[in-house]
């Protein structure tokens, strides 16, 4: 790759965002929903869930993070979106407590499919 685009100037690892809290690891409640992805959501999906006025102290355990990843699950599974004009290859959307929220699956750092959870917009 280097002969084609030329010596990396910067890179920035999933594991270092997870590291650095700029993504939030949910492998472990994705997984009770039916994942079987590692999972993360962004510090915009955590922010949303904790403006909600039921959401727990401790995230692991919040019921709103398990129906907003088990929403998640639904939409792939099922293949229901919330706009089917937006919806690429590698991602659907879906609407949770009014605001436009889509799973995406790429490649972790070892070319891995992973998923993560996202606010429209967040890239």
């Amino acid at each position: 790759m280097s002969e084609l685009f030329g010596e990396v100037i910067f890179s920035y690892s999933r594991k270092q965002a997870i590291e650095d809290g700029v993504l939030i690891d949910v492998t472990d409640v994705a997984k009770r929903v039916g994942f079987k992805l590692h999972t993360v959501i962004t510090t915009g999906v955590k922010e949303l869930l904790a403006r909600q006025p039921e959401y727990g102290t401790d995230d692991e355990d919040s019921g709103l993070l398990l129906s907003l990843v088990g929403c998640a699950f639904a939409c792939v599974k099922h293949g229901i979106t919330f706009r089917g004009d937006l919806d690429d290859v590698d991602r659907k959307y879906f609407e949770f407590r009014g605001q436009l929220v889509y799973i995406h699956c790429g490649p972790g750092d070892n070319a891995e499919p992973v998923l993560t959870i996202m606010l429209d917009g967040e890239d």
